[in-house]
Protein backbone atom coordinates (compact mmCIF):
# COMPACT_ATOMS: atom_id res chain seq x y z
CA UNK A 1 0.00 0.00 0.00
CA UNK A 2 1.60 3.38 -1.12
CA UNK A 3 -0.51 4.43 1.96
CA UNK A 4 0.43 3.18 5.00
CA UNK A 5 -1.89 2.52 7.66
CA UNK A 6 0.42 1.85 10.71
CA UNK A 7 2.35 4.79 9.78
CA UNK A 8 -0.61 6.95 10.42
CA UNK A 9 0.10 7.58 14.54
CA UNK A 10 2.95 9.15 13.88
CA UNK A 11 1.76 11.62 11.67
CA UNK A 12 -1.10 11.93 13.93
CA UNK A 13 0.64 12.78 17.39
CA UNK A 14 3.59 14.74 16.08
CA UNK A 15 2.56 18.02 14.09
CA UNK A 16 5.40 18.42 11.56
CA UNK A 17 7.12 21.33 10.51
CA UNK A 18 8.31 21.73 7.44
CA UNK A 19 12.42 21.58 6.77
CA UNK A 20 14.17 23.45 4.31
CA UNK A 21 17.08 21.86 4.28
CA UNK A 22 17.77 18.62 1.54
CA UNK A 23 20.49 15.76 1.92
CA UNK A 24 21.99 14.45 -1.29
CA UNK A 25 22.47 11.27 -1.17
CA UNK A 26 24.20 9.52 -4.34
CA UNK A 27 24.19 6.16 -5.22
CA UNK A 28 25.13 3.69 -7.71
CA UNK A 29 22.81 0.98 -9.42
CA UNK A 30 23.35 -1.89 -7.56
CA UNK A 31 24.88 -0.40 -4.71
CA UNK A 32 24.27 0.98 -1.03
CA UNK A 33 23.63 4.05 0.91
CA UNK A 34 22.40 5.06 4.28
CA UNK A 35 19.90 7.40 5.46
CA UNK A 36 20.76 9.54 8.37
CA UNK A 37 17.84 10.72 10.04
CA UNK A 38 19.07 12.56 13.24
CA UNK A 39 22.73 12.97 14.52
CA UNK A 40 21.58 13.45 18.12
CA UNK A 41 21.78 10.07 19.35
CA UNK A 42 21.62 11.34 23.30
CA UNK A 43 17.59 11.68 23.73
CA UNK A 44 15.61 8.29 23.90
CA UNK A 45 13.98 7.47 20.61
CA UNK A 46 10.50 6.11 21.02
CA UNK A 47 10.59 5.20 17.13
CA UNK A 48 11.53 6.99 13.71
CA UNK A 49 10.35 6.03 10.38
CA UNK A 50 11.60 6.87 6.53
CA UNK A 51 9.09 7.15 3.66
CA UNK A 52 8.28 8.68 0.19
CA UNK A 53 6.05 11.17 -0.91
CA UNK A 54 4.12 10.12 -3.64
CA UNK A 55 1.99 13.32 -3.31
CA UNK A 56 1.06 15.72 -1.03
CA UNK A 57 -1.81 12.92 1.07
CA UNK A 58 -0.03 9.69 0.03
CA UNK A 59 3.33 8.45 1.32
CA UNK A 60 5.04 5.21 0.71
CA UNK A 61 6.69 3.43 3.73
CA UNK A 62 9.90 2.07 3.49
CA UNK A 63 11.36 1.02 7.23
CA UNK A 64 11.35 2.16 10.31
CA UNK A 65 11.68 1.26 14.18
CA UNK A 66 9.42 1.30 17.18
CA UNK A 67 9.93 0.75 20.43
CA UNK A 68 7.29 -1.59 20.80
CA UNK A 69 6.30 -3.19 17.88
CA UNK A 70 7.39 -4.20 14.96
CA UNK A 71 6.82 -2.37 11.37
CA UNK A 72 6.02 -4.52 8.12
CA UNK A 73 7.41 -3.24 4.89
CA UNK A 74 7.93 -4.79 1.20
CA UNK A 75 11.10 -3.48 1.73
CA UNK A 76 12.37 -5.51 4.12
CA UNK A 77 14.61 -7.54 1.85
CA UNK A 78 17.16 -4.62 0.73
CA UNK A 79 16.66 -2.51 3.81
CA UNK A 80 18.01 -2.80 7.64
CA UNK A 81 17.66 -0.12 10.32
CA UNK A 82 19.96 0.64 12.89
CA UNK A 83 17.64 2.84 15.66
CA UNK A 84 20.61 3.06 18.04
CA UNK A 85 21.93 5.14 14.79
CA UNK A 86 18.94 6.44 14.00
CA UNK A 87 20.13 5.22 10.44
CA UNK A 88 18.70 2.73 7.30
CA UNK A 89 20.68 1.66 4.98
CA UNK A 90 19.48 0.58 1.44
CA UNK A 91 21.25 -2.11 -0.79
CA UNK A 92 20.72 -3.73 -4.52
CA UNK A 93 19.42 -0.04 -5.42
CA UNK A 94 17.27 0.50 -8.40
CA UNK A 95 17.20 3.58 -10.76
CA UNK A 96 13.65 3.39 -9.28
CA UNK A 97 14.82 3.96 -5.90
CA UNK A 98 15.87 7.72 -7.05
CA UNK A 99 13.91 10.39 -5.18
CA UNK A 100 12.60 12.12 -2.29
CA UNK A 101 12.90 10.81 0.62
CA UNK A 102 11.56 11.98 4.22
CA UNK A 103 12.55 10.66 7.90
CA UNK A 104 10.13 11.28 10.88
CA UNK A 105 11.70 10.87 14.27
CA UNK A 106 10.12 11.12 17.96
CA UNK A 107 13.01 13.42 19.08
CA UNK A 108 11.90 16.13 16.94
CA UNK A 109 9.08 17.72 14.93
CA UNK A 110 10.94 18.44 11.65
CA UNK A 111 11.54 15.81 9.28
CA UNK A 112 14.81 15.36 7.42
CA UNK A 113 14.57 15.21 3.73
CA UNK A 114 16.75 13.81 1.64
CA UNK A 115 17.31 13.43 -2.32
CA UNK A 116 18.78 9.88 -3.36
CA UNK A 117 20.25 10.25 -7.13
CA UNK A 118 21.12 6.91 -8.33
CA UNK A 119 23.66 6.58 -11.33
CA UNK A 120 23.80 3.87 -13.65
CA UNK A 121 27.28 3.62 -13.65
CA UNK A 122 29.54 1.64 -11.50
CA UNK A 123 32.53 2.92 -10.47
CA UNK A 124 35.46 0.28 -9.48
CA UNK A 125 39.08 0.85 -8.25
CA UNK A 126 41.89 -1.21 -9.01
CA UNK A 127 45.71 -0.81 -8.88
CA UNK A 128 48.51 -1.56 -11.63
CA UNK A 129 49.03 -4.70 -11.28
CA UNK A 130 46.00 -5.84 -9.19
CA UNK A 131 43.09 -7.52 -9.98
CA UNK A 132 39.00 -6.36 -10.42
CA UNK A 133 35.88 -8.56 -10.57
CA UNK A 134 32.92 -7.12 -12.62
CA UNK A 135 29.53 -7.99 -11.94
CA UNK A 136 27.09 -7.82 -14.39
CA UNK A 137 23.95 -8.58 -12.19
CA UNK A 138 22.99 -9.49 -9.01
CA UNK A 139 20.10 -11.74 -9.59
CA UNK A 140 21.82 -15.11 -9.74
CA UNK A 141 18.09 -16.74 -9.47
CA UNK A 142 17.51 -16.65 -13.30
CA UNK A 143 19.01 -18.82 -16.25
CA UNK A 144 21.51 -16.72 -18.05
CA UNK A 145 22.07 -18.05 -21.70
CA UNK A 146 24.56 -15.90 -22.44
CA UNK A 147 26.70 -12.38 -21.06
CA UNK A 148 29.31 -10.29 -22.26
CA UNK A 149 31.58 -7.56 -21.27
CA UNK A 150 32.77 -4.46 -24.10
CA UNK A 151 34.72 -1.46 -24.00
CA UNK A 152 32.57 1.20 -25.90
CA UNK A 153 35.81 2.88 -28.09
CA UNK A 154 33.17 4.80 -30.04
CA UNK A 155 29.30 4.08 -31.19
CA UNK A 156 30.36 2.34 -33.44
CA UNK A 157 33.19 0.22 -32.71
CA UNK A 158 32.76 -1.74 -29.52
CA UNK A 159 35.83 -3.94 -28.14
CA UNK A 160 35.01 -7.41 -27.05
CA UNK A 161 36.65 -8.00 -23.66
CA UNK A 162 35.15 -11.50 -22.42
CA UNK A 163 31.74 -13.19 -21.86
CA UNK A 164 29.77 -16.55 -21.90
CA UNK A 165 27.25 -18.58 -24.23
CA UNK A 166 25.85 -21.61 -22.98
CA UNK A 167 26.48 -23.31 -26.33
CA UNK A 168 29.81 -22.13 -27.99
CA UNK A 169 33.20 -20.90 -26.87
CA UNK A 170 34.09 -17.17 -27.29
CA UNK A 171 37.44 -16.43 -28.19
CA UNK A 172 39.49 -13.08 -27.08
CA UNK A 173 42.80 -11.77 -26.88
CA UNK A 174 41.72 -11.04 -23.23
CA UNK A 175 41.76 -14.56 -22.36
CA UNK A 176 45.05 -14.79 -20.32
CA UNK A 177 44.06 -11.78 -18.31
CA UNK A 178 40.51 -12.52 -17.81
CA UNK A 179 37.87 -14.73 -16.10
CA UNK A 180 34.55 -15.62 -16.47
CA UNK A 181 32.64 -17.04 -13.67
CA UNK A 182 29.22 -17.52 -15.20
CA UNK A 183 26.67 -18.65 -12.51
CA UNK A 184 28.56 -15.70 -10.55
CA UNK A 185 27.98 -13.24 -13.65
CA UNK A 186 31.34 -12.08 -12.93
CA UNK A 187 34.72 -10.99 -14.84
CA UNK A 188 37.55 -11.14 -13.12
CA UNK A 189 40.54 -9.16 -15.02
CA UNK A 190 44.49 -9.53 -12.93
CA UNK A 191 47.54 -7.93 -14.68
CA UNK A 192 45.63 -4.05 -14.77
CA UNK A 193 47.43 -1.78 -16.86
CA UNK A 194 46.40 2.14 -17.14
CA UNK A 195 45.60 1.65 -20.42
CA UNK A 196 42.66 -0.73 -18.90
CA UNK A 197 41.19 2.54 -17.37
CA UNK A 198 37.95 3.39 -18.96
CA UNK A 199 34.04 2.38 -19.31
CA UNK A 200 33.08 -0.88 -19.76
CA UNK A 201 29.63 -2.29 -20.39
CA UNK A 202 28.33 -6.06 -19.48
CA UNK A 203 25.11 -7.32 -21.67
CA UNK A 204 23.14 -10.15 -20.63
CA UNK A 205 20.46 -12.62 -21.71
CA UNK A 206 18.23 -12.01 -18.46
CA UNK A 207 17.75 -8.07 -18.74
CA UNK A 208 17.18 -5.52 -21.63
CA UNK A 209 19.44 -3.19 -19.79
CA UNK A 210 23.45 -3.06 -19.80
CA UNK A 211 25.22 -2.52 -16.72
CA UNK A 212 28.21 0.45 -17.21
CA UNK A 213 30.99 -0.10 -15.27
CA UNK A 214 34.23 2.55 -15.09
CA UNK A 215 37.27 1.43 -14.35
CA UNK A 216 39.41 3.70 -12.40
CA UNK A 217 43.24 2.82 -12.13
CA UNK A 218 46.01 3.69 -10.00
CA UNK A 219 49.77 3.51 -9.19
CA UNK A 220 51.44 4.50 -5.57
CA UNK A 221 54.30 7.16 -6.46
CA UNK A 222 57.52 6.29 -4.64
CA UNK A 223 58.17 7.84 -1.06
CA UNK A 224 60.03 11.18 -3.01
CA UNK A 225 63.20 12.12 -2.89
CA UNK A 226 64.68 15.32 -1.53
CA UNK A 227 67.90 17.17 -2.86
CA UNK A 228 69.74 20.57 -1.49
CA UNK A 229 72.31 22.18 -2.41
CA UNK A 230 72.97 25.25 -0.95
CA UNK A 231 74.95 28.82 -2.24
CA UNK A 232 75.51 32.12 -1.38
CA UNK A 233 72.11 32.20 0.94
CA UNK A 234 70.26 30.08 -1.74
CA UNK A 235 68.93 26.64 -1.36
CA UNK A 236 67.84 24.58 -4.43
CA UNK A 237 65.63 21.86 -3.40
CA UNK A 238 64.55 19.12 -5.81
CA UNK A 239 61.99 16.56 -5.44
CA UNK A 240 61.26 13.48 -7.48
CA UNK A 241 59.15 10.37 -7.17
CA UNK A 242 58.25 7.26 -9.44
CA UNK A 243 56.50 5.38 -10.69
CA UNK A 244 52.47 5.95 -10.58
CA UNK A 245 49.58 6.42 -12.08
CA UNK A 246 47.53 8.70 -12.76
CA UNK A 247 49.75 12.08 -13.10
CA UNK A 248 50.04 13.61 -9.83
CA UNK A 249 51.34 17.30 -8.83
CA UNK A 250 54.48 17.64 -6.48
CA UNK A 251 53.31 19.39 -3.41
CA UNK A 252 56.12 21.36 -1.09
CA UNK A 253 55.67 21.37 3.07
CA UNK A 254 57.54 24.79 4.51
CA UNK A 255 58.10 25.07 8.16
CA UNK A 256 57.57 27.96 8.92
CA UNK A 257 55.50 28.99 5.97
CA UNK A 258 57.40 31.63 4.33
CA UNK A 259 56.98 33.55 0.51
CA UNK A 260 60.47 34.05 -0.50
CA UNK A 261 60.61 30.78 -2.39
CA UNK A 262 59.70 29.98 -6.04
CA UNK A 263 59.00 26.98 -8.10
CA UNK A 264 62.27 27.04 -10.92
CA UNK A 265 61.53 23.50 -12.37
CA UNK A 266 58.58 20.91 -13.16
CA UNK A 267 58.26 18.44 -15.16
CA UNK A 268 57.09 15.04 -15.86
CA UNK A 269 58.09 12.14 -17.60
CA UNK A 270 55.58 9.20 -19.09
CA UNK A 271 57.04 5.48 -19.60
CA UNK A 272 55.76 4.85 -23.27
CA UNK A 273 55.53 0.71 -22.17
CA UNK A 274 54.30 1.13 -18.82
CA UNK A 275 52.42 4.16 -19.22
CA UNK A 276 53.43 4.94 -15.95
CA UNK A 277 54.50 8.72 -14.71
CA UNK A 278 57.65 10.23 -12.86
CA UNK A 279 57.70 13.93 -11.88
CA UNK A 280 60.28 16.08 -10.65
CA UNK A 281 59.62 19.40 -8.84
CA UNK A 282 62.71 21.79 -8.05
CA UNK A 283 62.12 24.91 -5.79
CA UNK A 284 64.79 27.98 -4.74
CA UNK A 285 64.43 28.86 -1.21
CA UNK A 286 65.92 32.48 -0.24
CA UNK A 287 67.51 31.27 3.24
CA UNK A 288 67.20 34.17 6.38
CA UNK A 289 70.00 34.17 8.48
CA UNK A 290 69.42 32.47 11.77
CA UNK A 291 66.34 31.58 10.72
CA UNK A 292 66.41 27.16 10.31
CA UNK A 293 63.38 25.85 7.43
CA UNK A 294 62.20 22.92 7.79
CA UNK A 295 60.89 21.46 4.43
CA UNK A 296 59.17 18.04 2.84
CA UNK A 297 57.39 17.20 -0.56
CA UNK A 298 54.34 14.77 -1.37
CA UNK A 299 53.68 13.48 -4.97
CA UNK A 300 50.22 11.73 -4.19
CA UNK A 301 49.86 9.81 -0.69
CA UNK A 302 53.85 9.45 -0.78
CA UNK A 303 55.37 11.74 1.51
CA UNK A 304 59.59 12.10 1.57
CA UNK A 305 61.40 12.85 5.22
CA UNK A 306 61.79 15.88 6.40
CA UNK A 307 64.52 18.06 5.97
CA UNK A 308 66.48 20.70 7.73
CA UNK A 309 68.20 23.68 5.86
CA UNK A 310 69.25 27.14 5.89
CA UNK A 311 71.52 25.91 8.96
Amino acid sequence: MALVCHALFFLVLVPLLESKDTTTLLGEVGGAVTFQCSSDLSRPLKWFYIHRPVNESVHEFINGYHSTKPLDTEYANRTYVNHSQRTMKMWDLRPSDEGLYECHISTSKNKVKMQLQVTDTTTLLGEVGGAVTFQCSSDLSNTVKWFYIQRPVNESVPVFINGYHSTKPLDTEYASRTYVNHTQRTMKMWDLRPSDEGLYECHISTSKNKVKMQLQVTANYSIPKVTVTCFHGNCLVTCFSSPGYPREEVKWRLFPNQSLWRIVDSSDYRDPVSLLFSVTSSIVINCRPGRLLNLSCAVGGAVSQEHTICN
